[in-house]
């Protein structure tokens, strides 16, 4: 697997916070994954950044089935521990097809003041399983999604006087959720829409409770942060905790177009719904209105696993070519000229921009896509907000790649000046020692 982590060069730019050790928690909903998923690679991010400035403890919270743990992982943490795999999927952003996703039983749960990712049985194994761990005390604990928040109460007995509780959202859920509610209501019907509103209003609950029972709350961009405020009232203290890529020393060199076709690529987890949606958006209302002007020449690179039937039915060689996931990224991005990000749904921030533009690729994106990052359109990327919009961008960047080169450029200036790891483990540092160091 290709290691997007930060090299040598940037751990050595980090010192340590205090001279004496001191050991953190970090509790994940997902195995952190340098080269995984946006959720993955966040959990990264966090582990990172925190065995930077502590001795670190990690509890693995997992959504879902997974090989070993990465030695990365283990090599930076003084314990891992496993908990079994969650079993409710109260916070799938996805949950049509959910075991006992409806109107009725959506307004039964509306009342729960929290929600366990867990079945009865199986918390208590979870809870056993935590207490066989070797005591400890942190000065600090963050815990990672929504679905760790019902582990706040541990976590809080285990710190040191003044230990500083983080709780990390990423993204808004329930945000996402209205979002599906109010793109699909033709398809789903009345009923189904109200669940899924059901279902927003009931998370929007869940993290503004959340809110107030944290030191501070983290997400990924200023644009969540200001959502979540309006909502959450007095209580919570919010920040911006971006989301960071450590940039390649030299951009991919450009394609040899010799053959003179257009090649893009889209690279994304395609069993989330705002991924696959791009996708099939794309290959419906885009991709003809590209090959009606530029003829049988384009050729759509999709990078993702997971993928849905119906997107997988799209897989059409050389035109539409699915690969599944890859582990090394680098090849998909040789051999392609343009990233695309034709998101319409979604929250948080989207790591695949900071990666085309570490691979030296430019992108062409809905303003969604970018949303959060500070890129701005015909300077970092180039817009493409109607199917017509999008084709023409494609279409333009190819016929004049010194233009495109010029997107990469300044987009990896922006890059390496806001979302730098080192940056990251500062930002963090800040929120740990808010008010005075921890004593």
């Amino acid at each position: 697997m290709m290691d997007l982590g930060p090299p040598p060069r940037a751990i050595a730019a980090v010192d340590r916070a205090w001279a004496q050790p001191r050991a953190a928690l970090l509790v994940s909903t997902a195995v952190p994954d340098p080269g995984g998923t946006g959720v993955e690679r966040r959990a990264w991010q966090h582990l990172w950044c925190l065995s930077n400035l502590f001795d670190l403890d990690l509890v693995i919270q997992p959504r879902r089935r997974r090989g070993t743990i990465p030695q990365a992982v283990t090599e930076r943490c003084s314990s891992v521990t496993l908990l079994p795999l969650v079993e409710s999927s109260y916070f799938n952003v996805v949950p049509r097809g959910s075991t006992g996703f409806t109107l009725a039983n959506e307004l039964l749960r509306l009342g729960r003041r929290i929600w366990h990712p867990y079945l009865p049985a199986t918390r208590r194994a979870a809870l056993s399983t935590l207490s066989a761990r070797p005591d400890a005390t942190y000065c600090a604990a963050l815990l990672f999604r929504l679905d760790t928040a019902w582990l706040a109460p541990w976590a809080r007995a285990r710190l040191a006087p003044g230990g500083r509780m983080v709780m990390d959202l990423d993204d808004l859920d329930s945000a996402f959720m209205r979002q599906q509610a109010a793109m699909g209501r033709a398809d789903r019907g009345l009923e189904l829409t109200l669940a899924y509103q059901t279902r927003a209003a009931s998370l929007a609950r869940i993290e503004r409770q959340v809110g107030r029972k944290f030191d501070w709350i983290t997400l990924s961009s200023p644009l969540e942060v200001a959502h979540m405020r309006r909502k959450a009232g007095r209580g919570a203290t919010l920040t911006a905790l971006p989301n960071c890529f450590d940039l390649r020393g030299t951009p991919l060199a450009p394609r040899a177009n010799r053959d003179g076709k257009l090649r893009l690529l889209f690279v994304g987890f395609l069993g989330y719904v705002a991924n696959s949606d791009a996708v099939s958006w794309f290959v419906r209302e885009v991709l003809p209105l590209i090959e009606a002007e530029a003829g049988p020449v384009v050729e759509l690179t999709v990078v993702g696993r997971d993928a849905p039937a119906e997107l997988a039915a799209l897989h059409d060689p050389p035109r539409i070519n699915l690969t599944g996931w890859l582990p090394d990224l680098e090849q998909a991005y040789a051999t392609t000229d343009l990233a695309i990000m034709p998101i319409r749904m979604g929250s948080g921030t989207r790591i695949k921009a900071l990666e085309a533009a570490s691979m030296g690729r430019a992108t062409v994106s809905t303003a969604l896509g970018v949303a959060g990052l500070g890129f701005e359109p015909n300077r970092h990327y180039a817009l493409g907000g109607s199917p017509a919009a999008f084709a023409q961008a494609c279409l333009h960047l190819h016929r004049h790649p010194d233009q495109a080169a010029a997107l990469v450029q300044r987009a990896r200036a922006h890059v390496r000046q806001d979302f730098s790891f080192a940056s990251a483990v500062e930002r963090l540092r800040a929120l740990v020692e808010a008010e005075g160091r921890p004593s």
